[in-house]
């Protein structure tokens, strides 16, 4: 078994993008700088806490599949559930090694194993089902995750 975090470069981008941009447009636009300054210091004070959130994330690597760790909730997929793999951009900007899942159980917990309450945005959301496995572990295709999708023909 291995647990891997969500990885910091992607955990400082999630957190950081958004808002950056705001704090320079904040910066470029609103006069006097008085104003700007602390403003785009309080927006990007908002990342902090996405920040903190996101590197709570993880992906366990056990025989019997993997289970993802998110905000609120925990995703397993036996290694069955796992039909294929999509490789594409993430906002046009980084790779994402994406795990598309078929039947996983979604349990109500936090990173801490307390009950919590399912987003009600979750059911149609596509974090049900597809993993961004590159996120978490960069060499996934050539550790456990890679070897148990080729012993199961998923193209890797």
């Amino acid at each position: 078994m291995s647990t891997h975090r969500l990885r910091k470069p992607f955990v400082l981008l999630e957190a950081f993008l958004t808002p950056a941009i705001a704090a320079a447009l904040l910066l470029a636009v609103l006069r006097p700088l008085s104003l700007a300054v602390p403003l785009a210091v309080l927006v990007l004070a908002f990342g902090v806490s996405t920040m903190v959130r996101a590197s709570r994330r993880s992906l366990t690597v056990t025989e019997d599949g993997i289970q993802i760790q998110r905000d609120k909730y925990r995703l397993d997929a036996p290694w069955d559930a796992i039909t294929g793999l999509d490789c594409g951009r993430r906002r046009g900007l980084i790779r994402a090694d994406e795990l598309l899942l078929d039947d996983c159980t979604i349990s109500a917990v936090d990173h801490r194993g307390r009950a919590t309450t399912l987003p009600d945005s979750l059911q149609p959301h596509p974090a049900t089902t597809r993993v961004q496995v590159n996120f978490y572990d960069r060499d996934w295709a050539s550790g456990p995750i890679g070897a148990h999708l080729k012993a199961r023909g998923v193209a890797s």
